[in-house]
């Protein structure tokens, strides 16, 4: 149904604002943690916009901001399994992360600092 895939792209475009502007208040510096959980969760919405208009600019600010955490040394890896519910090798988002150094596992593709 067209108002439920307007829905979930609405949601998701809400969800990326959301979590840029908590971006500005849990820094890094501040609180690593929360900054690394909300990097991911950027990163996720830019992956789940990706998904629905099939922008390779989406999945490149989603690749971007999966990987700041493990490049800045709040995580010491990162694992990503799914996209878009399916498993993410053979995605068009898994081109995306291979180019930026996840390398595949059998759990899925991860990025090691």
């Amino acid at each position: 149904d067209a108002r439920e895939s307007v829905g979930k792209y609405k949601g998701d475009n809400d969800a990326k604002d959301a979590f840029e502007q908590v971006l500005k208040i849990w820094t890094r510096d501040k609180m690593p943690d929360d900054w690394a959980r909300a990097q991911i969760n950027l990163g996720n919405a830019h992956a789940s916009l990706g998904d629905r208009s099939r922008d390779p600019q989406e999945w490149q600010q989603a690749v971007d901001a999966l990987a700041l955490p493990v490049h800045e040394g709040a995580l010491g890896k990162l694992t990503v399994e799914r996209a878009d519910g399916e498993h993410i090798l053979g995605s068009p988002l898994a081109t995306a992360l291979e180019a930026a150094g996840f390398h595949a596992t059998p759990r899925g593709l991860r990025l090691r600092r």
